[in-house]
């Protein structure tokens, strides 16, 4: 079979919701078409229509590595930067585009989306200064503007945990780490976190069912052995 069949039978299987198939028949295009960025490009769609960005932020690297110049392809990767909180990075591909683009500026269209990755950047470098000097209400302050532009960004959001604990709030913390636990099961530190914060909040059962979790895990972590 062909590699353009396989990119048929995946657009077919993407419109049907059969994101599986649709993945399995890109991949299939992608071996025998491995020099076409098209084809990570629609892989690329399926694993963003599934929400499995940071696959689909994989495809885009390569359909890149294939067609650096491709501007759609640059812009969809800035805005996946964003989603998974890697807003530095997308700065770097705005500047790209801009640098490509006929007088050096910023298309129109992307001018709004280059500004908020902008924002972004700046406020992670805000959040993170402020939590390497230990200003714990003011890192939260500026990961939960940071947060707000994006979707997936598991270690932002712990490090706003951690914070939000040492501010002392606690149900904070219960909520963010709950966040991490849906997305990452195996996320042991959060479990530690959450843990400590209900065993504050009086939840000692709580508590006690987070640091077991943990210890399934990983029968030799110190800090749920401690709890």
């Amino acid at each position: 079979m062909t590699a353009g069949k396989y990119r048929s039978l995946g657009e077919v299987a993407m419109s049907e919701r059969r994101f599986d198939d649709a993945v399995a028949h890109y991949r299939n295009a992608i071996s025998l078409e491995p020099g076409n960025g098209a084809n990570y490009y629609k892989l690329f769609r399926v694993h963003n229509r599934m929400r499995k960005l940071s696959e689909a932020l994989d495809d885009l690297t390569k359909a890149l590595e294939v067609d650096p110049s491709n501007a759609d392809y640059r812009l969809q990767r800035a805005k996946l930067f964003v989603a998974l909180g890697q807003c530095d990075r997308a700065v770097e591909d705005y500047r790209e585009l801009r640098m490509a683009s006929e007088g050096g500026t910023i298309p129109t269209e992307y001018q709004g989306a280059a500004a908020e990755a902008t924002r972004c950047s700046m406020q992670v470098e805000e959040a993170s200064k402020a939590f390497a000097a230990e200003d714990w209400s003011t890192a939260v302050q500026y990961f939960n503007l940071a947060l707000s532009h994006m979707e997936q960004a598991s270690d932002l959001l712990f490090m706003k945990a951690q914070a939000e604990y040492k501010t002392g709030d606690y149900y904070g913390t219960v909520s963010d780490t709950g966040r991490i636990l849906k997305e990452h099961k195996n996320h042991l530190d959060a479990y530690q976190l959450r843990g400590e914060a209900y065993f504050r909040l009086g939840e000692h059962d709580m508590a006690v069912n987070h640091f077991r979790e943990a210890l399934k895990l990983d029968p030799e972590h110190k800090g749920c052995k401690a709890g």
